[in-house]
This record gives structure tokens, C-alpha cells and sequence, in this order.
């Protein structure tokens, strides 16, 4: 079985690494009187005033303004804005080119070294302050790093679904923290340096600093709705309950790769209430979508079949990156049926385990759910179980000599029981596993060495630089016996894979 015909069975969802895989197969005007001399002097250059409708105008501050601090937004349709603040921390950004609120702000400064969150619902009025940034936590449930990073229409109606319990939720932790709560919208209100909105700004950052505590700490408590006082406890926070532990798996679970975590993660009725992917204004009348994963893995929409033994496909669960690091959790998973047309159902949760949003396509035509209000499994909770792999992996374990290496030589490739994988000289931690593949339903792929039935892809190195990513696909059949394995550690300028390995 070559690499090539891996690839092709195995689609793989990383840029970074099909690149991999593949070096290692190779006016306005004026009028005046009619005397001469008092004519007024020619006007200079107009300036066009951009209407406050069509701008996010506001205040950047912490206590202190944030001037000269780098401010963006990111709307819900069109590119990026980008400006600065004024030393008085104040800020306007004009819309255009398509750009349509909802839009994600995000201010970085200097001097203080910070970055904080917004979230403007609509244009006008819109600050971004550490209340502001503890608001779009708690909306977003995780980080508002990770907002920004994926902020899109599914996501921003999510967030407006859950703004007013976020705000709640807010006001009154800074009531047990700071002593009072604010007296505008921290999102809109139009406060200065210098009031009490403000001076409570102030207090907040005292309270904080007393606790020898950062914004962090508190953002990470409020992602989970935790309470603020007890994240300025000296010492770590509470921990959260753990996640309960995933039930048995039922004797008809399916032997595949994901079968496990199908049968006790995933599997039940997600009632999804969705709109065209292209209706941007959420104009439209939602339509309902029931999907049904079974514990054999099979899956049915609106009653008919989606996979199965008799419809072929794959699933596919995808990772995430952990912000600012090289680790993975889970996050999406995706139902692939092998059709002439674009099918797909992808599921995609929150670091607590929450559903973020969902994806339908049926016949080619794209729906967008948000995650907040639907109906989904009491059991998917298990999915920001922080030992995931281990729990649903470890049955891969073991330890295998792979002769057949046109490229590379003779490998001992081992599987660890938590996931890890690698080769001599190229090993993966758990957390470095960012995508994994499920044939179960799709038709047995023979090749020279059996069956290309599932497939685990791992990354490292991809935040230094691209010559440093190290990569590793492995390719295999139901017995989980290796079929094919690419790695290599990193690409040279012209192309080509540092420390390339193929086998067969």
C-alpha cells in the first residue's frame, strides 16, 4: 500500500501537514458673492464623516486609558479593522467593505503588557475593559483568545444568545470582589476616566492584585461561571468536578477506532435548530434537524439513514489547539457520508464540554446551528474530559517492527495507553494527537498490506516555525495492525522533508 493511496483514502484536514505527507512522496461645493474681493479662498480637501451608525466608537481602559494601544475588530461578515487608540484611550473604527456586526474586539497594549476582549452586538458604542473581557468569558465559556480566533455568525449569535447571563453573572461577582457593580453597560455604557465605572475598574484591579492574582485567573472562573471571590483565594482555585466517567461500552458498540467514545460520549438525539449558512441577518425561519448517533455508531437525520453499513462514510474527530501551546483537545466531529453530493454533519463543543455549534449539509446547501438551546446528550459533557484519549485510545497500545520502509528504513513504531504514539527519533505526546479517522461504514480500502481502516495524525513544532514541524500519519487496518506510516521532522527551504519516513 503506497503513502499516496493513504492520503487519497484518508483525506487529511491539515494543510500544514497533507504538505507533509507530500514531500515525502516527492464632493460637496460652495457659493460666494459676486465681488471679486471678498471672494472667500479656495476650500481645502473635504473630510468625509463616517456616520456613527457605521462606526465602533468607544473607550479602551483599565483604570487608566489604554493609549496608544493596537485595537481590532472582527465582525461577523468582511475582513478585519485595525486601529489605535487615543491617549485617552478612546477609539474609533469605521465599518465597511462588507463588514457587518456582531463584531469581536480586541485591544493589545504595550506598556501595560495586556490584551483584553469585547463584544459589540451591534455598531455604536462598544468599550473594551476588563469587565467587558470577563463578560465575553462567560458568554463564550473559554477564552476570549479562543473567541476571537473563531469568531463567525454561528458563534456570534451563540454569544448574543448568552450575553444577558453573562452580564448578570458579571455584576454580581464584582459585587463579592470590588464592592459594587456598574452603573452603565460595561459593553455600551458611555463612562469616563474619572467616574465611578471607572474608579470600579480601580477597585477591581486592587482586589485582583491583593489576591496575587491575574485577570487570568478570574477570566478561567469565569469560563465556567465559577465564583470570582474564589479565584482571588490565595493558592490555585478550586478545581472542577471532574467530568463522570464515561459508562460501559454496550456490547454492539462498534470495534471501530471511535467506537467507544461513540457508543458512550456521543451517542443520542441532538435536536438542532438551524438557518442557512448564508443568512447572514438570521432572517429567515429556523429549520429543525434531528440527528440520532446510535451505539454502534451508525447515524440517522430526520429518520433516514446517514451512516451506516448500507450508506458508507467516515467519522472524523478533530482537535484543537490549546491557546498559545502545542497541545490538542478535542473538538469537533465530523459524519461523512460517500456520496455524489456534500453531505456532512459536524459537531463542535467548548472547552466545558458544551456544545458550541453545529454544521448540516445536505445536498450541497449549508446550515449554521449555534450551540446555545439546543438539545444535545447529557453524555457529550465527557468530551473536555481531560483524559479523553487515554480513556478511548489506549485499546491501540503496542509496540511494532514496520520492515517494509522504502523511505527511511526499518521503524519500531509504539502506541502508548494514553495515546501517545512515535517512531525512534520523532515521538508524540497524547496531547499532541490532533485528528483521528473512523472507517467503520466506509468500504475496506485493500492495498498490499491489508486494509486502510482508520488513522491517527499528530503535530508538533508548528508554532516556531515551519522547518521545525514534526509530523507523524499513521494508517491502520481493523486488527489495528500499521498498514502505512509517513513522518518527518521538519522541511527544508526547498521543499523537501527533513528526516523523511514511509512505510508500507
Amino acid at each position: 500500500m503506497t503513502i499516496a493511496s493513504i492520503l487519497t483514502s484518508l483525506p487529511l484536514t491539515q494543510p500544514l501537514l497533507a504538505l507533509f505527507a507530500a514531500a515525502a512522496l516527492a464632493g460637496c461645493g460652495g457659493g460666494g458673492g459676486d465681488d471679486a474681493a471678498s471672494a472667500a479662498p479656495a476650500p481645502g480637501p473635504v473630510v468625509p464623516v463616517v456616520p456613527a451608525a457605521l462606526t465602533l466608537t468607544g473607550l479602551a481602559a483599565t483604570g487608566a486609558p489604554l493609549g496608544g494601544a493596537a485595537v481590532t475588530a472582527r465582525c461577523s461578515g468582511g475582513a478585519d479593522i485595525s486601529g489605535t487608540t487615543a491617549a485617552d484611550g478612546s477609539f474609533t473604527l469605521a465599518l465597511g467593505a462588507g463588514q457587518l456586526a456582531p463584531c469581536i474586539l480586541k485591544v493589545g497594549s504595550v506598556a501595560p503588557a495586556l490584551t483584553l476582549y469585547s463584544y459589540a452586538a451591534a455598531a455604536g458604542r462598544v468599550n473594551i475593559t476588563p469587565l467587558t473581557d470577563l463578560i465575553v468569558a462567560r458568554a463564550f465559556a473559554g477564552t476570549p483568545a479562543a473567541a476571537f480566533a473563531g469568531f463567525n455568525a454561528s458563534e456570534a449569535a451563540a454569544l448574543n444568545a448568552a450575553l444577558a447571563t453573562a452580564k448578570s453573572y458579571v455584576a454580581s461577582e464584582l459585587a463579592a470582589v470590588a464592592g459594587g457593580t456598574p452603573l452603565l453597560d460595561p459593553l455600551t455604557g458611555a463612562f469616563v476616566v474619572g467616574d465611578a465605572d471607572d474608579k470600579l475598574l480601580d477597585r477591581l484591579a486592587a482586589a485582583i492584585k491583593a489576591g496575587g492574582k491575574t485577570l487570568d485567573d478570574l477570566l478561567s472562573a469565569a469560563a465556567t461561571g465559577a465564583s470570582l471571590k474564589n479565584a482571588l483565594v490565595a493558592g490555585p482555585p478550586p478545581a472542577p468536578a471532574p467530568a463522570p466517567a464515561p459508562a460501559p461500552a454496550p456490547a454492539n458498540a462498534s470495534k471501530g477506532i471511535l467506537g467507544e467514545a461513540l457508543a458512550t460520549v456521543f451517542a443520542g438525539d441532538y435536536v438542532l435548530s438551524c438557518r442557512p449558512a448564508d443568512d447572514f441577518l438570521q432572517q429567515t425561519v429556523p429549520v429543525t434537524y434531528k440527528f440520532t448517533v446510535n451505539t454502534d455508531g451508525s447515524s440517522v437525520l430526520n429518520g433516514k439513514p446517514w451512516l451506516d453499513a448500507a450508506h458508507p462514510g467516515q467519522i472524523e474527530l478533530g482537535y484543537q489547539q490549546k491557546t498559545g501551546i502545542e497541545a490538542f483537545v478535542p473538538y469537533n466531529l465530523n459524519f461523512l457520508p460517500d456520496s455524489n453530493t456534500f453531505n456532512t454533519i459536524s459537531l463542535f463543543w467548548k472547552a466545558n464540554g458544551s456544545l458550541q455549534l453545529a454544521n448540516v449539509t445536505v445536498d450541497g446547501k449549508g446550515f449554521n446551528c449555534p450551540g446555545a438551546g439546543q438539545v444535545v446528550p447529557a453524555s457529550t459533557v465527557n468530551v473536555a474530559n481531560a483524559n479523553f484519549n487515554s480513556v478511548f485510545l489506549k485499546k491501540l497500545a503496542h509496540t511494532e517492527t514496520l520492515a517494509n520502509c522504502p523511505v527511511g528504513g526499518p521503524q519500531v513504531l509504539t502506541l502508548g495507553t494514553d495515546g501517545a504514539a512515535g517512531i525512534v527519533g520523532n515521538a508524540f505526546a497524547a496531547d499532541q494527537l490532533f485528528n483521528v479517522k473512523d472507517n467503520i461504514f466506509k468500504p475496506a480500502f485493500s492495498g498490499p498490506n491489508g486494509v486502510a481502516y482508520a488513522a491517527l495524525q499528530y503535530s508538533s513544532g508548528f508554532i516556531k516555525a515551519v522547518s521545525t514541524i514534526r509530523t507523524l500519519l499513521i494508517a491502520f487496518d481493523p486488527a489495528y495492525k500499521t498498514t502505512g506510516l509517513s513522518a518527518g521532522l521538519g522541511i527544508n527551504p526547498n521543499g523537501s522533508v527533513v528526516g523523511s519516513v514511509a512505510c508500507q
